[in-house]
């Protein structure tokens, strides 16, 4: 073999030594490529087994945990209303039926119970921690049959919360805000014509606006479904 031919084999050994050195090291790298991509999804997905089976008792993740109320016990109105210490509010129950204006209204209770009120009706729904609608469309709602329960401004948290799992309990035809006529009560419970006032939240008052609910509700002078 002449010596330009030893030349040529030895240069082509030399680039086909470097070109399999190459695929070796191209090879390593994409396994260490796919072995990290595994490690991190498998980390991924234990991370999200373990916020899934542990995230709902945690308070950091949002959830709150159910709101204990007292259950019902007495039904009966008089003897619900006595016990939770309730003092009772009424006007006339025709005072205001069909009245309508845009101008404020100066009702004879605090909170109102029936009158004049605006051509729009306030919403079922509960209002805590938001705006509180309109008085005179509150008590155009009381007369088309809803009960209103309403605190003060200064109730504790806790008790608010309370308030709206009573709320949830039996949402129908029902407004649950933060009073805004300063009326004096820590809590009160108002239908067409007729009102509770509650100078302190206690357990008793539970059953009192139960009670009060299922003997006013659906029972103003304008029933609108």
């Amino acid at each position: 073999m002449s010596e330009r031919q030893e030349a040529k084999a030895e240069a082509r050994a030399e680039r086909e030594a470097q070109e399999a050195h190459a695929a070796r090291k191209a090879a390593t790298r994409q396994r260490l490529i796919w072995t990290g991509g595994g490690l991190a999804a498998a980390a991924i997905i234990a991370l999200v087994v373990v916020l899934a089976a542990g995230g709902g008792d945690d308070p950091a993740n949002g959830e709150q945990a159910a709101v204990e109320i007292p259950a019902a016990k007495e039904t009966n109105l008089k003897a619900a209303s006595t016990a939770a210490g309730a003092k009772t509010i009424s006007y006339k129950w025709s005072y205001g039926t069909g009245a309508h204006t845009t101008d404020p209204v100066k009702y004879p209770t605090n909170p109102p119970t029936n009158g004049p009120h605006h051509p729009q009706w306030a919403s079922d729904g509960d209002y805590a921690g938001r705006a509180t609608p309109q008085t005179e469309m509150l008590v155009h709602a009381l007369e088309h049959g809803r009960i209103e329960i309403q605190y003060s401004p200064d109730l504790p948290a806790e008790d608010v919360a309370q308030l709206q799992a009573l709320y949830e309990e039996d949402p129908a035809h029902l407004l649950l805000f933060e009073n805004a006529t300063d009326m004096p009560a820590q809590v009160a419970v108002t239908a067409w014509g007729h009102g509770l006032l509650f100078d302190s939240f206690s357990p008793q008052v539970f059953d009192a606006i139960r009670a009060f609910k299922t003997t006013y509700r659906d029972k103003g002078p304008e029933l609108v479904p």
